[in-house]
């Protein structure tokens, strides 16, 4: 018999999802077969799998260790961790390399934390999410930081990995959010989807902008440096004309509404001549019948 015991972290997790991961190379038939014959319970209670789980409950799977292990296949060991350790030691020096000076998230950019989820700053130059395996990202600092205080165990095959909510371009700085815990994420998730955290982005522009305007330009993307620049940025006239054209387009869209309307009135004449016309057609055969009636008596 094997136990796990829920971790705060994967609070939140569905039961079924926790035994995909404790038994990758079962089929998910068998696995809910099992728990119909209660062959892996929650608590010491017969499940079915959709089961919420709580930190401090108990998974007991009802195998023989050669059963297990041969359904549990590599699950996440030291191997896993020191292979993640050597990822954050290459990101690390590959930062350097690109004279990157974050490699690493101290206290003093983490702008709140709590037991759930982990606000911080991310400067320029770094990626929110990895592009490539080899990529160090947010995700991977943030993870680190959280292993150096005991709070994340890489490797560990059920362990929820921190992950973001939100993304940033990589040459964006401003205010990443993680979720520590799987209930974490799905705060903040919920939260950016409903639209119930405002996001403010500021831009750095040459001069001095003394009075509040709109202004309106062309977003050019640079080949070199992965750089958008605004090409001719105009004042808030450029958003009057912008008005002005758009009021034309209603304009033309209400005259084009017009003229639908008038062409389905003449659909809806055509129909009625059409209706005349299958009328006509009807007296007509109902007079060839009448005179194929006559001919038959005279035959």
């Amino acid at each position: 018999m094997k136990e796990t015991i829920i971790s705060r972290q994967n609070e939140g997790t569905k039961l079924f999802r926790i035994l995909v991961k404790l038994l990758p190379c079962a089929e998910k038939n068998f696995l809910y077969k099992m728990l119909r014959k209660k062959n892996i319970t929650l608590n010491d209670k017969k499940a079915d799998g959709s089961e919420i789980l709580m930190a401090g409950d108990s998974i007991k799977i009802f195998f023989s260790d050669e059963t297990y292990e041969r359904f549990a296949g590599s699950t996440g060991s030291s191997d896993d961790a020191d292979k993640y350790r050597e990822i954050i030691k290459c990101g690390q020096e590959a930062g350097r390399n690109k004279n990157n000076s974050f490699t690493k998230i101290t206290p003093d950019k983490v702008i709140y934390e709590d037991d759930d989820v982990i606000l911080c700053n991310k400067p320029a130059g770094v990626l929110s999410q990895k592009a490539a395996p080899e990529d160090m990202s947010m995700v991977e600092y943030i993870a680190e930081y959280l292993e150096n205080k005991g709070e994340y165990v890489p490797g560990d095959s059920i362990g929820f990995k921190p992950a973001v909510s939100n993304r940033l371009d990589r040459n964006t700085s401003g205010m990443i959010a993680a979720g520590k815990t799987v209930s974490g994420l799905k705060f903040l998730s919920e939260g950016f989807k409903k639209g119930q955290f405002e996001k403010v982005y500021l831009c750095i522009v040459r001069g001095e902008v003394k009075d509040a305007v709109m202004l309106k330009g062309l977003w050019e993307k640079s080949s070199h440096g992965n750089k958008v620049v605004i090409r001719d940025a105009g004042p808030v006239i450029g958003y009057t004309k912008s008005a002005e054209g758009y009021a034309e387009s209603a304009e033309g869209y209400a005259k084009s509404a017009e003229g639908y309307a008038k062409s389905a009135e003449g659909y809806a004449e055509s129909a009625e001549g059409y209706a005349k016309s299958a009328e006509g057609y009807a007296k007509s055969a109902e007079g060839y019948a009448e005179s194929a009636e006559g001919y038959a008596k005279s035959a």
